[in-house]
């Protein structure tokens, strides 16, 4: 493995230059009434979300929906995450993807994707098309990283690491967060007193990390995503009973 410069000593901070979490991305005027966690397990409701098994923001989703419940144990987890893939219409292969289904294809209630991404994608498509959205508390905290690969850099001239180390250093200051806060990033607050455009009027939501309440990704790797595990029950159940029920209109 690539040995990675610690960022706190490199930069003075820690790792994350911003962060985002999960969005509940809704049909103009919110004909579902959709406001929380719980709204997506409404009967008949159609949920978009892109699929785990390709996307990692459908992983970051899937943990945010488990982390809604994880409170009240991993059975009742379980089985909220079940009822609201029961939901799902179609899984994308990524967040760009799942966006255009909903977007443009205007398939679906709800689409599940990153903050930032219906942010920019309103952005896109114009303010006549834009889509209202909700952050659901409690959420998770999505944040992104940044760091020096040294076995990169140690191959090529030393202008390149000491550029990289001024742009990493750069990405820090308020000026660039502000550039974070237009695209749709949550920034750091004690790095940029500015508060991006998308939070004004927003409630604030509880956050919680996949290093605190679930040991870190490694560990939430191999309980959930591996063969086998958690997500794999969940899809190989939902899958057996909508066949029965194709099998059964039949």
């Amino acid at each position: 493995m690539a040995a990675i410069s610690d960022p706190l000593y490199v930069w003075g901070c820690l790792h994350a230059v911003c962060e985002t979490t999960v969005a509940l991305v809704v049909r103009k005027g919110n004909p579902r009434s959709i406001t929380s966690w719980d709204d997506l397990i409404q009967p008949g409701l159609q949920v978009i979300v892109a699929n785990p098994k390709t996307a990692g923001v459908a992983r970051w989703i899937f943990l945010a929906l488990w982390g809604s419940k994880m409170k009240k144990g991993a059975a009742a987890a379980k089985e909220y995450v079940t009822r609201v893939f029961d939901n799902v219409l179609v899984q994308p292969r990524d967040a760009r993807e799942a966006s255009d289904v909903f977007y443009r294809q205007r398939l679906g209630d709800v689409l599940l994707t990153y903050e930032n991404e219906v942010v920019l994608t309103n952005q896109v498509y114009g303010q006549e098309k834009a889509l209202p959205y909700v952050v659901p508390s409690p959420n998770v905290r999505i944040e992104c990283p940044l760091a020096l690969v040294d076995r990169v850099l140690d191959a090529r001239p030393a202008a390149a690491r000491d550029a990289a180390q001024a742009f990493g250093k750069f990405l820090f200051t308020p000026e660039a967060q502000v550039e974070f806060g237009r695209v749709g990033f949550r920034t750091n607050r004690k790095l940029c007193k500015t508060q991006p455009e998308h939070l004004t009027g927003q409630p604030k939501i509880k956050v919680w990390t996949v290093d605190r309440e679930l040991g870190g990704w490694a560990a939430a790797q191999r309980r959930f995503f591996d063969a086998g595990q958690v997500l794999d029950e969940i899809q190989a159940d939902v899958g057996a009973r909508k066949m029965e029920a194709r099998k059964a209109k039949k």
